[in-house]
C-alpha cells in the first residue's frame, strides 16, 4: 500500500453546503482512436446526494462551468514522474464538443484567452495551456481537481462576498514511515478562504489513476465500448448537509402544529422554522480550515483506494479560541404530509406516521438539506417543541403538548465534510412534554412546572444518514428524560423503516442529564450502562401479534404478572418481554467515515469521561425493546398486588363436571386458627389449614325469636343463641317463664331430643340441629311417680375449636398439584414498582 497526502485547507465564514459523493463521471460518444496520438480530454457527470445524476450543462452549472485539474505521469502514484496538467483551468463551453481534439463533451482546456493560466500555474512556469496526449511509454497517469462552483475563485488579496481565495503550496514528493514501513507521498495543497456561503460551492475530486494496461479506468483514452473517452473525475463538496424530519406513532391521535424553540429556556416557540440548537458549546461553525489527504493509493483492492479524506479545523483567533460560531440550525417550515380517515381536516396538516413518511422541514428542491461546516468533534444537538394531538375517533378532542425535548448525543453529530446527515425524530405515546400549565422560560424548574409531564416521556428517533457510497451511518435516538440512540452501519432507516437483520450489529447508547423529569440539555452526556441496578441495560424481544409502543413496554415493566416464564417479563396487559442476548462495549464499530467511535474518552467541555454502549445482533426480523433503568425499583416502592380469579370446584351439580380446575401458579389466602368462641355469622370456616381445605357451614346456634331474656318476659331481639347466656320460655302464654336448658352444639349428637308435633312429643335423633326447630330434653321414666318432663332445650352455637378462617392480608402460593376447592378464592399475583424505565422499540426487518 502507498500513502499520499493532499492537503486542501479552507477558511470559511458560513454554513457549508455538503454533499456526499457528488460525482462527476465522464461520458462521451465513440470516435476513432489513434493510439499514437490520442488526446487527453475531460467531461462531467454529476451524481448528487440522492444518487440521481446531473449531466451536460446541468452538471457544468453545479461546477460554475469550470474546474482546475492537476495531473502527472509516472511509475506509480506515490512517485510521480512528470507533471502534465499543472493547475490547468478546464471550462465548459456550450456546443463545442468535438470541435477540437482536446474537447469531446464541451469541456475544453486549450484556451485562447489572454492570461488563461491561473496564478498557481504561472507560479510554476506555465505560460499557456496546450493540448496533452497520452504517453504510452508511461505506465500510469494520476489526476485530481477542484472547483469553486458558482463562486468566483481569486488567487491573492482578501476575498469579497461571492469570492473564494485559493492559494497554493508547492508539490513535493516525500517519504513517510508508518508502522515501520516507508511510504512515498505526494504533498499538493490548496487553501480555500472565504465566507461559508461561498465555501459551500467548493468541490474537490478523489484521485483518479488511469493505467496503460487498462487495470484501472480503462486503457489510455479508451473505456469498454468507447474510444477517446474523457478522464473521469469524482468530485465532492467540502460542506456537510443536514436535514430534519419528524413522524409520530401515537395510537388514536394525529399530530399537527409543531412549534420549535431555539434554546433550552426561552419563550420563542414558532412554527416558522424547524430548529435544533446547541447549549454549552456553540459548535455550529461558520469558519475554518480543511485538510484533504489520500491515505491509500495504488491499492485497487482496498475500498479506500484513492479516496480523498477531508479533515476540518475551526478557525481560531490569536488566543487560540474558536471564532465565528452559532447556536441554532434552521431549516424552514415543516412540510406536513398526511391526511387520514378520522381527522377533522382533509388537508395535509399532520405529521407522517412512519420513518418512510416522515415530515421534513425546509426546501424539497434541496431534498430538505441545508449546508453547514463540518464538526468532527461533535456537539449535543437539542430539540424542544410544542405540538397538538388531534383525536382520530371522529370527535373534536385536542391535547396540546408543550416543552417536549430530545437530545442527539455528540457521538452521532460528528459531521464530516462531504457527508449528509438526517436527524429523524419520532413522537410516540411516551412524552416528557407538559399538557398542563408550562413556563417555557423555566423548563427544568420543578417549582415552576409542578404539573406532571405526560403523555409519558416523549420518544424521538434521530436518524443520522451518511450518504457516502458504501459508508452509511444512520442512528435512531429515542428521547425521553434520558435519550436512547441506536445505530447500525449501513442501515437505511428512511427507506427501510429501521434496521435490517442481516446488516450487522446494532449499537445502543443512552444520553442523560442531571434531572429526573426532563433532559438537562446543557449537561447531557453518554452514560455508562450496567447489568443491574441504576443504569441497567436490558434487551427483550416483543411478540408479533400486534404493534407494541414504548408505553406498552414501560407498563409491562412497572406492572408485572407473577407467573412469567423464566427469562421473561409478563405485563398485566399480557405483553411478554423475552430476554435477548447483548454485550456491553466501550467502542462503537464502523462509525462516521468508517472510524470506530471510542467511548473511553469522550469530550465534556475541557474534560473527558468514559462510557459504554450495548451491542446486539438481531437473529431475525422482529421487534426488540431496549430498556434503560434510570432508577431501579425501591423495596418500599415494590408492592405485591392480587387479582381474584374465578375457578371451578369439583361440583357436578353446579358446573357439570367431575374435575376441578388446576390452580397451579395462583395464590390463596392463608388459613389460620379461628379465635376461640362461638362461630360468627358471615365468616368462612374450614376444617383444614392447607390448600385442600374446603369451606364448611358452621352452626350459628338456635334462633332465639321465641325465647326471653329473663323471668319477667323481656323479649330478645331476633338472632342466634350465644354461649354463656340464659334463655327462658313460656308454655302458658306468659303466665310463667321457665329457664331453658342450654345444650352445647358439641354434645348434641349424644342427646335424645324431642320435638312437639301436633301436641305430641316425638323423639328425634339429629346429627346436627335444624335451624328454627324447637328441641326438648325429656327426664323421668313415664311412671306415675316419675312422669316424663319435657324441658325446652336451647342449642348453643358451634365452637371454633379445630376450625380455620381466612387471613385476607396474607397469601400463599398454591402447589403444583393443587386444584380448586370449595370456599377458596384464588388470586393472580402481580407486582407494581416505582422503577424509572425508559425504552426504545426497535424494528428489525429482513
Amino acid at each position: 500500500m502507498k500513502t499520499k497526502y493532499l492537503f486542501l485547507a479552507a477558511l470559511a465564514g458560513m454554513t457549508l453546503v455538503g454533499c456526499t459523493s457528488d460525482d462527476f463521471i465522464a461520458e462521451a460518444p465513440p470516435v476513432d482512436n489513434n493510439e499514437a496520438m490520442t488526446p487527453i480530454v475531460f467531461s462531467s457527470l454529476k451524481s448528487n446526494f440522492t444518487r440521481d445524476d446531473f449531466t451536460g450543462a446541468e452538471a457544468a452549472e453545479k461546477l460554475g462551468n469550470q474546474f482546475v485539474v492537476f495531473g502527472y505521469k509516472g511509475e506509480e502514484t506515490g512517485t510521480p514522474g512528470v507533471t502534465v496538467f499543472n493547475n490547468y483551468l478546464v471550462k465548459y463551453i456550450e456546443n463545442t464538443a468535438n470541435t477540437t481534439e482536446s474537447n469531446s463533451n464541451n469541456w475544453e482546456y486549450v484556451l485562447n484567452e489572454a492570461g488563461v493560466p491561473i496564478k498557481h500555474a504561472k507560479d510554476n512556469g506555465i505560460v499557456a495551456q496546450t493540448i496533452k496526449y497520452w504517453d504510452y511509454s508511461q505506465p500510469q497517469y494520476d489526476f485530481f481537481a477542484w472547483s469553486a462552483g458558482s463562486k468566483t475563485p481569486v488567487y491573492e488579496g482578501n476575498p469579497a462576498a461571492g469570492q473564494v481565495l485559493v492559494s497554493k503550496m508547492a508539490a513535493t514528493p516525500e517519504t513517510t514511515t508508518t508502522d515501520g514501513v516507508d511510504k512515498t507521498s505526494l504533498v499538493e495543497a490548496y487553501t480555500f478562504t472565504g465566507k461559508a456561503d461561498d465555501l459551500s460551492q467548493v468541490f474537490i475530486s478523489d484521485l483518479v489513476t488511469v493505467k496503460k494496461d487498462g487495470s484501472t479506468a480503462g486503457k489510455y483514452g479508451e473505456t469498454v465500448g468507447y474510444k477517446e473517452h474523457p478522464v473521469t473525475l469524482k468530485f465532492r463538496q467540502l460542506g456537510t448537509k443536514v436535514r430534519i424530519g419528524i413522524y409520530e406513532t401515537i395510537p388514536g391521535y394525529s399530530v399537527k402544529n409543531v412549534e420549535f424553540y431555539s434554546a433550552p429556556a426561552s419563550d420563542d416557540a414558532s412554527a416558522a422554522a424547524a430548529k435544533l440548537f446547541t447549549t454549552e458549546a456553540n459548535e455550529i461553525f461558520t469558519e475554518g480550515t480543511y485538510t484533504v489527504s489520500f491515505p491509500t493509493v495504488d491499492t485497487p483492492t482496498d475500498p479506500d483506494n484513492n479516496q480523498a479524506h477531508i479533515a476540518f479545523e475551526p478557525a481560531k483567533d490569536g488566543n487560540n479560541q474558536v471564532v465565528a460560531q452559532k447556536t441554532t440550525i434552521n431549516w424552514g417550515e415543516l412540510n406536513y404530509t398526511i391526511a387520514e380517515l378520522g381527522e377533522k381536516s382533509t388537508d395535509k396538516i399532520y405529521l407522517g406516521r412512519s420513518s418512510k413518511t416522515a415530515s421534513f422541514a425546509g426546501n424539497p428542491d434541496d431534498n430538505y438539506y441545508v449546508v453547514y461546516l463540518p464538526n468532527q468533534e461533535g456537539t449535543n444537538l437539542n430539540l424542544r417543541v410544542n405540538y397538538t394531538l388531534e383525536s382520530i375517533d371522529g370527535s373534536t378532542e385536542e391535547i396540546t403538548v408543550k416543552g417536549a425535548t430530545a437530545q442527539v448525543p455528540l457521538i452521532y453529530t460528528q459531521w464530516k465534510p462531504g457527508y449528509a446527515y438526517t436527524y429523524l425524530f419520532k413522537i410516540s405515546d411516551k412524552t416528557n412534554g407538559f399538557t398542563g400549565p408550562y413556563d417555557p422560560t423555566h423548563p427544568d424548574d420543578a417549582t415552576v412546572d409542578s404539573n406532571p409531564a405526560g403523555l409519558w416521556p416523549i420518544t424521538f428517533d434521530a436518524i443520522v444518514v451518511n450518504a457516502e457510497e458504501d459508508a452509511t451511518q444512520e442512528t435512531i435516538t429515542t428521547v425521553s428524560a434520558p435519550s436512547i440512540t441506536t445505530y447500525q452501519k449501513g442501515s437505511e432507516v428512511v427507506n427501510k423503516n429501521e434496521y435490517l437483520a442481516a446488516t450487522g450489529p446494532i449499537f445502543v447508547t443512552v444520553n442523560d442529564g442531571d434531572t429526573e423529569n426532563t433532559p438537562d440539555l446543557a449537561n447531557g452526556k453518554v452514560v455508562t450502562l450496567t447489568t443491574s441496578g441504576d443504569g441497567m441495560a436490558a434487551l427483550y424481544t416483543l411478540p408479533t401479534d400486534k404493534a407494541y409502543t414504548e408505553a406498552d413496554v414501560v407498563a409491562a415493566l412497572q406492572t408485572q404478572d407473577d407467573d412469567a416464564a423464566e427469562h421473561t417479563i409478563k405485563g398485566r396487559s399480557g405483553l411478554v418481554l423475552t430476554e435477548a442476548a447483548f454485550t456491553l462495549v466501550d467502542k462503537i464499530e464502523y462509525g462516521v467515515d468508517g472510524n470506530t467511535i471510542d467511548l473511553t474518552a469522550l469530550p465534556n467541555g475541557t474534560n473527558t469521561y468514559a462510557a459504554n454502549a450495548m451491542k446486539f445482533t438481531a437473529a431475525a426480523a422482529g421487534t426488540y425493546a431496549f430498556v434503560y433503568t434510570k432508577t431501579a425499583a425501591t423495596a418500599a416502592g415494590t408492592i405485591d398486588k392480587y387479582q381474584a380469579v374465578t375457578k371451578t370446584v369439583d361440583d357436578p351439580a353446579t358446573d357439570g363436571t367431575n374435575e376441578a380446575e388446576s390452580v397451579k401458579g395462583l395464590y390463596r389466602n392463608v388459613l389460620v386458627a379461628a379465635a376461640a368462641g362461638d362461630v360468627q355469622k358471615g365468616v368462612k370456616y374450614f376444617e383444614k389449614n392447607d390448600a385442600s381445605a374446603g369451606m364448611i357451614t358452621a352452626f350459628l346456634g338456635q334462633g332465639v325469636g321465641n325465647l326471653y331474656l329473663d323471668e319477667n318476659g323481656n323479649e330478645i331481639a331476633s338472632g342466634y343463641a350465644k354461649t354463656g347466656t340464659d334463655y327462658y320460655y313460656t308454655t302458658n302464654n306468659g303466665m310463667s317463664y321457665t329457664k331453658a336448658f342450654n345444650l352445647a352444639f358439641g354434645s348434641f349428637a349424644t342427646q335424645e331430643l324431642w320435638v312437639l308435633e301436633n301436641g305430641v312429643y316425638t323423639k328425634k335423633t339429629e346429627t346436627s340441629p335444624v335451624d328454627g326447630t324447637a328441641y326438648y330434653l325429656r327426664t323421668g321414666d313415664g311412671t306415675t311417680d316419675v312422669p316424663y318432663v319435657y324441658t325446652y332445650c336451647v342449642i348453643l352455637p358451634q365452637q371454633t375449636g379445630g376450625l380455620y378462617v381466612l387471613d385476607e392480608a396474607n397469601y400463599v402460593e398454591c402447589g403444583d398439584a393443587a386444584v380448586a376447592v370449595d370456599g377458596i378464592v384464588y388470586f393472580d399475583k402481580y407486582t407494581k414498582n416505582d422503577g424509572a424505565y425508559y425504552t426504545k422499540v426497535i424494528k428489525v426487518v429482513q
